[in-house]
């Protein structure tokens, strides 16, 4: 999945992030597409 704004380098550190947490996966997974991109902004901003 693309999210706009999100560059290539931070989409896999989202995909590490996401993998790492089996919960988090499955919040990202349900989240309306809108939010989807706000969820990884945060998991980024939280590292």
């Amino acid at each position: 999945m693309k999210l706009d704004g999100i560059s290539p380098s931070e989409a896999l550190e989202v995909a590490t992030i996401l993998m790492a947490g089996k919960l988090k996966l499955r919040i990202f997974y349900q989240a309306l597409t809108n939010m989807k991109k706000q969820y990884a902004i945060d998991l980024l901003k939280k590292k």
